[in-house]
């Protein structure tokens, strides 16, 4: 987060979402709870991180936590790794840094970098500055150290905020790989057939009006585990600025909902700030008042949310969720970074009954084997994985299997009755 300007965004009504008790509506990810133990990490010796050290990406690969994060010094950015088998106690690699200033459009600066991982892929959206404008750049690598940078990606703009499951892994919405860009008043959505060719698909209104000022967009996540053990199915959109300002905050995280159908469409949005500015960490620090977001991951029994506070260090705050009881076997037992699944049946006119496995990315399945009772009704190797088969006769008690062949060459059974 850094040189933004005064902007206001036009207003448009929503209909406002039915409220828990903790004041959010469902399909929020909230309250957030910080960790005792924060900040987890601090500024550090002399070299590039000795002023600042915050604004981390997070994925969680292999039981372990990786991270990516932004070292200041001298106004001079860079992007350093460290890793934990926790998520809380991290150790920095030796190395650092590992993303550099080493191309003319970022010779001053690499900034807030996000992190996904994606079929043995790291992926990394960071913001570029040459010292006049500010572009969004990505880079790749295969062990979090050597990095192939493909460059400016979208110009004059930043935040890479692409849409993944709760793992942290990328997901597919019609075919290709979806991304929030943006800040001010220009946000957008785009989109990717590989996770390296972007393209503009259309621009996007945050909706916030004169109440507040969304500066930034921060992650996006789908098809996620909710408080009251559903899934789900639209888009999390995650945003940062001076949403709703009052002079007591300079930034805050708020949410919206977009539709997964069309990630352009809003669907609704929260009222107020999610998360606020109100440790001492996050009050006083280079940019006071502070508190802003790059990752946000589901560990199988909470969310874990890693976050700069006051542009100065890195703090950890933990939500809750649970997952639905016909996605925990395929969540927990799968890879470690494997999506909450479910497995679904509608019944078709016609006599006939679609089986699906549905509220989580396949991008670690490889095959799906059907079960209506003990006979296999079908056999699919790709998404989405699906078969329409002849529904028995009658209303039979009959149990339903869909066998998920993973591509660590593990398998796990989900369970339904006709």
């Amino acid at each position: 987060m850094r040189r933004l300007l005064t902007a206001t965004c036009a207003a448009f009504l929503l209909l406002p979402a039915a409220a828990g008790a903790d004041g959010l509506p469902a399909w929020a990810i909230g309250p957030f709870t910080r960790y005792d133990g924060n900040p987890i990490l601090r500024p550090q010796g002399t070299g590039f991180e000795a002023g600042q050290a915050f604004n981390p990406g997070v994925v969680r690969v292999d039981g372990g936590y990786k991270m990516l994060y932004r070292g200041t010094t001298a106004s001079q950015s860079q992007i350093g790794l460290a890793t934990s088998s926790d998520g809380l106690h991290f150790e920095r690699y030796a190395g650092n840094p590992v993303i550099t200033r080493d191309r003319p459009e970022e010779s001053a600066a690499v900034e807030d970098p996000r992190l996904f991982y994606l079929d043995g892929t790291y992926y990394t959206f960071y913001t570029a500055f040459d010292g006049r404008s500010t572009n969004l750049a990505e880079a790749t690598s295969t062990d979090l150290v050597h990095w192939h940078k493909l460059g400016v990606i979208a110009p004059s703009t930043k935040n890479g905020a692409v849409v993944t499951d709760p793992y942290g892994r990328p997901v597919r919405l019609g075919g290709r790989y979806t991304m929030y860009v943006g800040q001010l008043e220009d946000f957008s959505v785009w989109t990717s057939p590989d996770m390296a060719h972007w393209t503009k698909k259309g621009p996007i209104t945050l909706g916030y009006g004169t109440a507040g000022q969304p500066d930034e967009v921060c992650v996006a996540v789908t098809h996620y585990p909710t408080r009251d053990g559903r899934i789900g199915d639209d888009i999390v959109l995650f945003t940062a600025g001076k949403l709703f300002p009052t002079g007591s905050w300079f930034y805050a995280i708020s949410e919206a909902l977009y539709s997964s159908q069309d990630p352009t469409k809003q669907l609704d949005r929260l009222p107020d700030a999610v998360f606020k500015p109100a440790e001492s960490y996050e009050l006083t620090g280079f940019t006071p008042n502070t508190v802003f977001m790059n990752s946000i991951l589901f560990n199988g029994r909470e969310w874990m949310m890693h976050y700069g506070a006051a542009d100065t260090v890195i703090a950890v705050a933990t939500a809750p969720a649970k997952l639905p009881a016909d996605a925990q076997t395929a969540a927990v037992a799968g890879p470690a970074s494997s999506p909450p699944l479910r497995f679904a049946r509608r019944r078709l006119s016609g006599g006939r009954l679609r089986l699906r496995l549905s509220g989580g990315t396949t991008g670690s399945v490889r095959q799906v084997r059907f079960y209506v009772g003990s006979k296999v009704v079908g056999v699919d190797r790709r998404a989405p994985f699906a078969v329409t088969v002849r529904a028995p006769r009658g209303r039979p008690t009959l149990e339903l299997r869909a066998v998920v062949a993973f591509a660590d060459g593990s398998r796990r059974t989900l369970r339904r009755t006709l």
